[in-house]
């Protein structure tokens, strides 16, 4: 067998990396392959189709995908390769040598919030979850490179997720020149850049309020945690002439929903604050302080640095327990301890129950903060449906993951299928999926698309599987600069490729395009791209 190949050149945290393993000159077949960790986890894996060689040695090849953590640095993983025939076992091991986390970073803050002409001014980011600890950092003053030694940076490490964190400073004079003036932090890590902008007005130049960026304490909340969000208005004004509102998307939030009253520091400057408990309802959702002064309103929007939860399936239960052919029966399965948004949907096989079948209650937020809903499923099932497998498929939107629920139907005097139509119908083959490639149209995941906004878009192919087929999203003739995720159906009907990139004004109306190659097969399928 050969030594263990990594698909890509470089393995990210938080992303799938890909490893393969050629296991030739064996005869006969077939070989048991086994991929694991040197801990003893027993990992999934596929294996291509058995071909002869020159000599009529056999060969094949077996992939293993897996999505590391930080956690996951310097692990081994092995290929075990065991011949049927004659009992001989070979294996072949990869080490996690080198990962990379791309960082996350704050917007830029300055301090003094509203700096004067000739004050030291501090602008500054914070970093997170960086690893290596290596990267390059440059500051701009409009289309100029700031000076190096006006540079500071401290970064140390954080035991507990084996990554860095810290800060990178900037330190200047202000002088008249500043006003107005477009300051840029760019940061360099392994390839990647990550840009944050901000824009300074100083104090004394303007009769106008400034409204700072809202603050949020903590800067990573919990469920369930109480959240304090923080806005600062400044300038040459009146404060008695300032009017300051905070909003929940575009619901205005009054004093008892948290909205705090305003204060007048010694400086004239006003602080206002919100104070909120951070819940599912919270997650993609903005909060916004509005200024209005003289008729002039200015706004600064905050989202809240919330994880994504998904959601967990409880067993499908049925009412009557035993379910009567001719007779109504209701299905019901429980969603919990999720963030928006979910779509569900009930199968029978491989059918869809109409909408009219379904019922799914509005989310409400359960004790751990995070959103619980049911779904229940009415028809009345006939003599032909006796053990027929009943599915309830829920798609979570926020991470673009399918999860599931299956019950078999046994109906009381129903009639069994043969045991060789059972087989057909639900026995999976061990190998490869022999069916040709079908194409069931691409859909979009995103309920409102709009310019400027993240636009999810998935296609599902037939008899596949996602390690096997190549997929490739196009607008018009160009590739789509997005994430891309590409997964097998649990129920080894296909795959899905899903594409996330954010939507352009040039791409109203465009042509999208997905293209899968499987076996030496291409087919393509299409969309026209609706935008708000």
């Amino acid at each position: 067998m050969d030594p263990i190949k990594l698909a890509q050149d470089k393995v990210h945290a938080g992303e799938v990396m890909k490893l393969s393993c050629k296991i030739h000159s064996f005869y006969p077949p077939p070989v048991e392959v086994t991929w694991s960790t040197a801990d003893g986890e027993i990992l999934e894996s596929i294996i291509s189709d058995v071909l002869p060689d020159q000599s009529g040695l056999c060969h094949l090849t077996s992939t293993m995908s897996y999505t590391p953590t930080m956690m996951d640095q310097g692990k081994t993983f092995m290929c075990d390769v065991r011949h049927k025939s004659t009992g001989s076992q070979r294996s072949a091991m990869w080490c996690l040598q080198y990962l990379i986390s791309e960082p996350r970073v704050t917007e830029i803050s300055c301090d003094p919030p509203c700096p004067r002409s000739g004050d030291e001014v501090t602008l500054s980011c914070e970093i997170s979850v960086l690893y290596p600890k290596e990267f390059l950092i440059h500051w701009h003053k409009g289309s100029h490179k700031m000076p190096l030694d006006q540079y500071t940076r401290n970064i140390v490490e954080d035991p507990e997720s084996r990554t860095f964190r810290g800060t990178v400073e900037v330190k200047f004079p202000a002088d008249p020149g500043c006003h107005e003036e477009d300051f840029r932090m760019e940061l360099i890590h392994y390839g990647k850049t990550i840009e944050r902008t901000f824009r300074m007005v100083l104090g004394g130049l303007s009769r106008s309020p400034i409204l700072s960026e809202i603050t949020s304490d903590p800067r990573d909340p919990h469920y369930g945690q109480s959240v304090t969000l923080r806005c600062q208005v400044t300038g040459d004004c009146d404060p008695r002439d300032v009017a300051v509102k905070w909003l929940k998307g575009e619901k205005l939030l009054e004093k008892g929903e948290g909205a705090e009253k305003r204060i007048t520091e010694k400086d004239g400057s006003v602080s206002c604050s919100l104070q909120i408990t951070a819940t599912a309802l919270d997650y993609g959702r903005s909060y916004s302080c509005t200024v209005t002064h003289k008729g002039r309103t200015l706004r600064k929007n905050h989202y809240l640095q919330l994880p994504d939860k998904a959601p967990t399936l409880s067993a499908i239960t049925v009412r009557p327990e035993r379910p009567v052919s001719g007779k109504e029966a209701v299905f019901t399965v429980t969603i919990s301890g999720f963030t928006p948004d979910i779509r569900v949907k009930w199968y029978k096989d491989f059918s869809t129950f109409p909408r009219d079948a379904i019922t799914t209650s509005d989310p409400e937020i359960g004790q751990d903060f995070l959103s619980t809903c049911s779904t229940s499923l009415r028809f009345i099932p006939q003599g032909s449906d006796h053990e027929a497998l009943l599915r309830c498929e829920v798609t979570h939107t926020a991470s673009k993951k399918f999860y599931e629920q299956k019950y078999k139907l046994l109906l009381s005097g129903g009639t069994s299928t043969s045991a060789e139509e059972h087989r057909s119908l639900y026995t999976q083959d061990s190998g490869h999926v022999k069916s040709p490639v079908k194409l069931r149209g691409i859909r979009c995941l995103t309920e409102t698309p709009r310019v400027g906004g993240e636009v999810s878009l998935t296609c599902y192919v037939g008899g596949c599987d996602a390690d096997n087929t190549v997929f490739v999203w196009r607008k018009g003739m160009f590739p789509i600069d997005g994430e891309i995720q590409n997964q097998n159906l649990e129920d080894g009907s296909g795959c899905v490729s899903t594409i996330t990139f954010i939507a352009q004004e040039s791409d109203r109306d465009c042509k999208v395009t997905c293209e899968t190659t499987y076996n030496l097969e291409t087919r393509e399928e299409h969309l026209a791209l609706t935008l708000e």
